[in-house]
């Protein structure tokens, strides 16, 4: 596979080399007086995935229009750079290559998309891959990655997650701003987002070399009327052209002849169209007039710490229709002299473009903006007390102002902490600092003050034990004071309701049942002490009642039966006696066994703290089935016809029924019956066979064939003679025959 992967991504750049060269144009370069491009924003991180392969056909360049209401849910979309105007020609030796390479249109993506293309223009300021629904009819776009400001060519353009959408079908869309607000953009339709399902297998593609676009121009700027001649230096297999010159004019020659008439800029876009596909290529005229305006402005700051609010005058001269205004944070203004605020830190573009009836200018200059100047907070505090008795609890107020990302607390006896507000326990006597550290990206700021702990009299110490922790109810409990120090008094609480008691040594009865907390607090000039101690008072456990059931009482050994318990009761334990002389199971629910033939007593003692009970069941264990062997006997076995023959069974085995079958000689049947002993009358001569199949709880068993021979009847005699003669005169002589 990841030979597969090699290949296939080296057939794709030599497939970008290709489709770059043929975007090339052959005009100068124009030299513009522009700031350096911004760098505020990364290249987008490289996370390869798999299944890059074939070329997508580059659709027309599209003008962006304001977002409209859509039927799926995105996240919020990318703001509109200004219309796209271009006072200068763009021909240049440098590549102008704008295409989405992979995704290709028909793709089913999932996870992290590697998207492949370039995006590269002798005018580049940035780049921006967006998506949208398929179809969109809104034109409503939303960010797949940051703005980039380093062009591409051949390689990754970005990585789009799909998982943030819907699945459904989307559109990919590629868009450069150049430095004079140019907003020049491709399309990829016809994707699909598949998240929820696994993602197929690709099917093959047709390996048909798809045409690429390319054209030259003999002009690429000049007053109106301004004639121009469109040389096609397409390749491959193109089977028609499309012109389209941006002022509502197209073409279907090769080489088209065009006059544009009204100054302004415009987007030449032919595409060209094959077996193999479709592709484009777009290049720009501008048509211009003597009286253009001429863009300029200032601001009042060119750099400051983020947020920085910078304010614009326009300066611009001559015949002005719109104003375009891109800061080069995604953000744009149409107002003459707009205030824009430059939030994140970074360098940035301003551009502002014009429009009037002469013809379009820009301008451009740059912003800085840095990181913020932020002063260090003010670490201010209040605590609740300043001084007590140990263990002195104190409550920390913490009133400090600024940014702050954290706090540090010294308490001054080795303990600290780092919440906002905490309280604190002094447990040892002194004079304690307690200091307190703000912490903010301005810095650190350090507040503190003294605690004071002092040591009291010594307070008694309550102590006691118990005679029991637990019992059945009623318990009667006992307590023992085991309390030093100075005591003036003491009080019991038994925790379940009752008075208490001022008794040095007490006894409680608990009635009900539950966990009670004991509490014994004694007095003294020191100050006071509790112990505690709990004790459980329980209901009485009744006898437990055995009861159980098994899936099988009887049956052919082995048996296996399974015993499930049904004893009630609170803490049991079981013992399984299950009559055979097997060892005793204390399982809940075991299972058993049975080998031998024989009637077995199963008994289940189920027994707790207050007693035991038991359960018997009784368990059949038969022999099991003993295959049946069919046989019998047939008498006679030959005869004459017709031949009556007596059939008795003399199989053997544990069975109940049978079924006798009396054919032919081909197969035939000619009869059948079910009992033990039948006849069958043969009525014709021949060779017969009788079979006898036998079956019940041991199965069944089909008999040898027995043959039955049945002879013709002998044929009885006819006497008769002749006479000659048969009358005359005597003596008469009859010869007889």
């Amino acid at each position: 596979m990841a030979q597969l992967a090699k290949i296939r991504f080296s057939y794709l750049l030599v497939l970008l080399v290709i489709l770059s060269g043929c975007n090339l144009s052959n005009s100068p370069e124009q030299q513009l007086a522009l700031t350096e491009i911004p760098t505020n924003t990364p290249a987008p991180t490289r996370t390869l995935i798999s299944g890059v392969s074939g070329l997508p056909t580059t659709l027309p360049i599209t003008q962006i229009a304001p977002p409209t209401s859509q039927s799926l849910v995105f996240p919020p979309t990318s703001a509109s750079l200004p219309a796209t105007f271009a006072p200068f020609p763009t021909n240049t030796p440098t590549p102008i290559s704008i295409v989405i390479l992979s995704p290709i249109p028909g793709n089913v993506v999932a996870g992290n998309v590697q998207v492949l293309g370039a995006a590269i223009h002798p005018l580049f300021l940035q780049y921006q891959l967006e998506y949208g629904p398929d179809p969109n009819p809104g034109n409503l776009w939303y960010p797949a990655t940051g703005i980039s400001q380093n062009p591409v060519f051949n390689g990754l353009l970005g990585i789009w997650n799909t998982t943030i959408v819907q699945d459904s079908v989307y559109q990919l869309r590629l868009r450069v701003t150049l430095r004079d607000g140019t907003s020049l953009a491709t399309i990829v339709n016809n994707i699909r987002i598949q998240n929820q399902a696994p993602t197929p297998i690709p099917s093959a593609t047709p390996n048909i070399p798809r045409p690429i676009a390319a054209f030259t121009q003999d002009r690429t700027s000049g007053q109106a009327p301004l004639v121009v001649r469109f040389i096609n230096q397409s390749s491959g297999s193109v089977s028609n052209f499309t012109w389209t010159f941006g002022d509502g004019g197209s073409s279907a020659e090769a080489n088209p002849i065009y006059t544009f008439r009204s100054s302004g800029v415009y987007y030449i876009t032919l595409t060209v169209t094959g077996p193999g596909g479709t592709s484009n290529v777009t290049q720009q005229i501008n048509v211009q007039s003597p009286s253009a305006p001429v863009a300029a402005f200032t601001q009042d700051t060119t750099s400051g710490p983020s947020p920085l609010t910078v304010k614009f005058t326009n300066q611009s001269t001559g015949i002005i229709t719109t104003y375009n205004w891109a800061f080069g944070d995604g953000t744009t203004s149409t107002e003459p002299n707009p205030t824009h605020q430059f939030v994140a830190v970074g360098t940035y573009n301003v551009i502002l473009s014009l429009v009037g009836p002469g013809g379009t200018s820009f301008v451009t200059r740059k912003i800085t903006v840095q990181d913020p100047v932020i002063p260090p907070p003010v670490a201010v505090f209040a605590p609740d007390k300043v001084t007590g008795n140990i263990p002195l609890l104190v409550q920390f107020s913490n009133q400090s102002t600024g940014q702050i990302t954290s706090y540090s607390w010294d308490f001054g006896d080795g303990q600290t902490s780092v919440d906002k507000n905490p309280v604190h326990t002094f447990v040892t006597a002194g004079e304690f600092t307690v200091k307190l550290t703000a912490i903010g990206p301005g810095g650190q700021n350090a507040s503190q003050t003294k605690i004071t702990a002092v040591k009291p009299p010594d307070a008694p110490v309550a102590s006691f034990t118990q005679n029991v922790t637990s019992g059945n109810t009623p318990l009667i409990v006992n307590f023992s004071n085991q309390s030093s120090g100075d005591i003036t008094a003491y009080e019991w609480n038994f925790g379940d309701g009752s008075p208490v008691s001022t008794d040095k040594d007490t006894s409680h009865t608990y009635t009900n049942v539950g966990t009670f907390t004991i509490k014994l607090k004694v007095s003294g000039v020191g100050g006071t002490s509790e112990a505690q101690s709990t004790v459980t008072s329980t209901q009485p456990i009744a006898i437990p009642v055995a009861a159980f059931n098994v899936n099988q009482a009887s049956g052919t050994a082995p048996l296996n039966v399974e015993f499930t318990n049904q004893s009630s009761g609170e803490g049991l334990t079981y013992s399984w006696d299950f009559g055979d002389s097997s060892p005793i199971s204390t399982d809940a629910n075991p299972t058993h066994s049975y080998i031998s033939v024989g009637t077995y007593t199963v008994k289940l003692t189920a027994a707790n703290s207050a007693g035991n009970n038991s359960a018997e069941k009784v368990i059949t264990v038969n022999a099991a089935p003993v295959a049946p062997v069919a046989s019998f006997t047939a008498d006679p076995l030959t005869g004459n016809t017709p031949l009556t023959v007596t059939f008795n069974s003399t199989s053997t085995g544990d069975f109940n029924t049978y079924a006798w079958v009396f054919s032919d000689s081909v197969g035939t049947v000619l009869g059948t019956a079910d009992t033990a002993a039948t006849t069958f009358a043969f009525p014709n001569a021949g060779t017969y066979t009788a079979v006898l199949t036998v079956s019940g709880a041991g199965g069944s068993n089909t008999s040898a064939p027995t043959t039955i021979t049945v002879n013709a009847a002998p044929v009885a005699p006819v006497a008769s003679f002749t006479a000659d003669p048969v009358t005359g005169n005597a003596p008469l002589t009859v010869t007889f025959n």
